[in-house]
């Protein structure tokens, strides 16, 4: 049908070429897939007729399709300008807004639409999205309540009202809407997701791994989803598994950190020292700022015996985070080692500053004590 109206209206071009002509042939275009020529079209509406308020619409909507933000951005302020009362303008410049990362922008906008049709379930879905975005959890909850009021068979709503309960630490409802979710769409893998990641949460390893399966049955591209069933194959004591979907999430995503410091420190666990130093290394390379990294790596460091690069490491990662009690810990240990008593005393008593219940590092430092001579300090802390 369409096929046939670009047609007739390449002929309506040929016979007479104004504004409305090339617009309803950039439908058609549009509508046939063959977005470049329907952005000619467009263009050539706009030429013919600045105010051709549908054109800059329509091409906002094509410059999105090709990810082209910017310029979409553009075109709809242009509608915007001339039908203020548009409501689907206002909701097109919301959702790219939220492409580009501005959230609040994408807000305002959204707020626009939907005082101007409070009845659309989709313009207070994606405010959600947006409020969500923004950490605004309980915010997003309403958006998403009012969502559903307006559309209660709207999975992808119920998953993402699952994620910001979720992050609200509501775990049962989050769970409730993930199921629902499911119940609507059997094909939604991040809801799967959502369901596995608190069955985990909750200890319900074998529930866990059953919803990471269908996540990765759904979607076996995601390497999130690897990443979480690794965590459960690891609480189930399946280390290899936990190895291999490890594995698995970092040939999906190469440069995943949060993959590579989970090998890194399994690892570690399973006495692969060289393969684990190399996961911090490229971990390390791809965030340098992230202080659990240098204390990975040091730890490995640690137990290769290599004191000078494990405490150059400890000294990074309480550098970039001076509140890690485990790290003073660690470093604590590496001095003593070395006999580096005083530089010892004083890592153990930080460890203990920031846990004072910290029976480990008492005791540590009573030895240190000891070890120094301090006998009255070392009972102190035995």
């Amino acid at each position: 049908r369409f096929h046939d109206a670009r047609e007739d209206f390449d002929e309506s071009v040929r016979l007479n070429p104004v504004d409305i002509t090339y617009f309803y042939r950039g439908r058609a275009q549009e509508e046939l897939g063959r977005l470049e020529e329907a952005l000619a079209d467009y263009d050539e509406a706009i030429k013919l007729n600045p105010d051709l308020a549908q054109a800059y619409f329509y091409r906002g909507g094509v410059y999105r399709a090709l990810a082209r933000f910017p310029e979409a951005l553009a075109s709809y302020e242009t509608a915007i300008r001339l039908i203020p009362e548009d409501d689907q303008s206002h909701y097109g410049f919301g959702v790219v807004s939220h492409n580009l990362g501005d959230y609040e922008a994408a807000i305002n906008a959204f707020d626009k639409a939907i005082a101007l049709d409070p009845g659309q379930a989709q313009f207070h879905f994606d405010r959600g999205n947006a409020n969500y975005a923004l950490g605004r959890f309980e915010t997003a909850v309403s958006d998403y309540d009012e969502a559903l009021r307006l559309d209660a068979k709207n999975a992808a709503a119920y998953r993402n009202r699952g994620r910001a309960r979720q992050a609200l630490r509501q775990l049962e409802s989050a769970l409730s809407d993930f199921d629902e979710a499911i119940s609507l769409d059997p094909l939604d893998a991040q809801a799967y997701g959502g369901r596995g990641a608190i069955h985990f949460e909750q200890g319900r390893f074998a529930q866990a791994l059953a919803a990471y399966d269908e996540a990765i049955g759904v979607d076996a591209e995601d390497p999130q989803y690897y990443i979480g069933r690794g965590l459960a194959h690891i609480a189930s004591g399946d280390l290899s598994l936990a190895l291999a979907d490890y594995d698995e999430a970092i040939r999906l995503d190469p440069q995943s950190v949060d993959a590579l410091a989970k090998r890194g420190r399994l690892n570690s666990v399973l006495n692969r020292l060289p393969q684990a130093l190399d996961d911090f290394n490229e971990a390390i390379r791809l965030d340098p700022q992230n202080s659990s990294l240098f204390a990975g790596r040091g730890k490995v460091y640690h137990a290769l015996d290599r004191l000078p690069q494990a405490l150059s490491d400890y000294d990074e990662a309480i550098l970039l985070n001076p509140e890690d009690a485990r790290v003073y810990r660690r470093r604590g240990s590496a001095r003593s080692e070395l006999g580096l008593l005083n530089e010892a005393k004083e890592d153990y008593e930080a460890a203990i500053r920031l846990e004072p219940t910290d029976a480990w590092s008492h005791a540590q430092l009573g030895v240190t004590y000891e070890a120094l001579n301090l006998i009255s300090e070392a009972l102190t802390h035995y």
